[in-house]
């Protein structure tokens, strides 16, 4: 009987949890030199944070100049609206691909 480390394939885990968090296009993990590798992670930590802290200094200085509650409720839907616009591309892409 195989064990759990034989029927994985820890690459392929390592790059669709890397995906899976970071929401990532799988083509940035794709490469197969390890440099190359530490450059696609090291990129897509300067992504993330750039993601999570424009945003936050944005609402920062929207929250003294307008208040914090309609600061609050415009990044609110904000945050909303780009869920949406992701669900209904991911819907797209799937019907395309299956198509």
């Amino acid at each position: 009987m195989r064990g759990f480390v034989d029927l994985v394939d820890i690459d392929h885990f390592l790059n669709c949890t890397m995906i899976a968090t970071l929401g990532l296009p799988q083509l940035l993990l794709m490469s197969k030199l390890l440099c190359e590798r530490f450059v696609n992670f090291a990129a897509a930590f300067v992504i993330s944070y750039v993601a999570f802290s424009v945003p936050a200094v944005v609402a920062g200085f929207a929250g003294t100049a307008f208040g914090l509650r309609i600061t609050a409720e415009v990044y609110a839907l904000v945050i909303i609206a780009i869920a949406v616009a992701a669900l209904v591309l991911r819907i797209a892409g799937a019907r395309r691909a299956a198509a």
